[in-house]
């Protein structure tokens, strides 16, 4: 499961659960991880999240389009890359 969809699912896990008092007798200890997928959250909130990755990749893809410093000659670094 990469980030997004991890993200994904707190996000509606929280929506789902919003509002519900956990039980006083919950036992953090004792408590096993579902593989469990809540159902979409409403319009508005899956449509932010929806534009929220949309961004984060732009700015990705803007942020390693860039040319990365380098510390090795171009001959150097020529000869690495035929390597």
């Amino acid at each position: 499961m990469d980030t997004m969809d991890r993200l994904r699912r707190d996000i509606r896990l929280k929506y789902k659960f919003a509002g519900i008092t956990r039980d006083k007798e919950f036992i953090k200890k004792l408590h096993v991880k579902s593989d469990w997928q809540p159902e979409h959250a409403n319009e508005t909130v899956e449509e932010i999240i929806n534009q929220f990755e949309t961004e984060i990749k732009k700015k990705r893809a803007i942020h390693h389009a860039r040319p990365q410093a380098t510390n090795l000659s171009t001959h150097q670094f020529n000869i690495l890359k035929h390597l």
